[in-house]
């Protein structure tokens, strides 16, 4: 046998368990390098799991197009949902191994990628940059309880992700069985000059960068350095001689380097997701 064919007859191996228990939606994740003459997110990032799409309303009437996996163990009738909210910044990909282990206990796991992030960013360059984490609770409503006719999940959120299924639960309680806060954000409080009124609808990156507080912020999101892009990940940044005690990743996993890879290619890739990709991820501080 070719080492082509017993690679192949390797990845088929691998991935048959997850067929016979899962319906053939587990998939090898890989990150393209970024194209500009293509969709970064839609044609060159592969999710661990098959992603679907579908277009979902907010409450202004807004349609949005939402990329999400939704994978349910088939030999378990009507199982437990556990929905999946990623971090700011962030995308679905990374709760590849998070899905397996739900999984195997025999849950239904469906994950979303919000509004202008992952593979909700190319289906929606025409909607507003300045939609609020109100109005993207509003359209995973839509998705998850109309759509997907699911009345009841436990909401586990990573991040941003755990204010929004904080504010999820708040307002929606009768769909909302548990939650699961994983580091979550926007419970802190910060001081009032952190949130100046004219920077809440502003979209240019010039901005921003008046605050000290957001010019370090916006050095990180719209950064285009690959190597400093890795080091910040995984906690490994030096500065002046000093290393910055901040980043995403104190263990390396595949969904971590994951991550870290969709982040690295995509200053390559399509211009206008990540310009999008890089303001909503101000935004969300705000």
């Amino acid at each position: 046998m070719k080492p082509r064919q017993r690679l192949s007859a390797m990845i088929v191996l691998t991935l048959l368990p997850a067929c016979l228990l899962f319906g053939c939606a587990a998939q090898i994740p890989k990150v393209r390098q970024g194209d500009p003459a293509h969709s970064f997110f839609k044609d060159q990032v592969t999710y661990p799991y098959r992603v679907k799409y579908v277009d979902a309303t907010a409450g202004d009437g807004t349609v949005w197009n939402i990329g999400y996996m939704d994978v349910a163990p088939i030999f378990k009738p009507d199982p437990k949902v556990l929905v999946l909210i990623h971090g700011r910044s962030f995308s679905g990909a990374y709760f590849g191994n998070a899905i397996k282990v739900a999984l195997e206990h025999g849950i239904r796991v469906v994950v979303p990628d919000l509004p202008n992030y992952g593979k909700s960013i190319p289906g929606n360059l025409d909607k507003p940059i300045t939609r609020t984490i109100q109005e993207t609770r509003e359209v995973i409503y839509d998705l998850i309880v109309n759509q997907l006719g699911i009345p009841k999940a436990t909401y586990g959120g990573h991040s941003l992700g755990g204010q929004f299924v904080l504010g999820y639960a708040l307002t929606y309680p009768e769909a909302v069985e548990s939650i699961v806060l994983v580091a979550p954000a926007g419970l802190e409080e910060l001081p009032a000059e952190y949130f100046p009124p004219h920077l809440a609808e502003s979209t240019n990156r010039a901005n921003f960068s008046r605050i000290p507080y957001y010019e370090r912020k916006a050095r990180l999101e719209y950064c285009t350095n690959p190597e400093i892009i890795e080091n910040f990940y995984y906690y490994k940044l030096i500065i002046n001689g000093k290393p910055i005690p901040s980043g995403f990743f104190k263990k390396d996993s595949p969904d971590a380097r994951l991550a870290t890879e969709i982040r690295k290619k995509m200053i390559t890739g399509n211009s206008v997701e990540f310009q999008r990709y890089s303001i909503t991820g101000l935004r969300e501080v705000i």
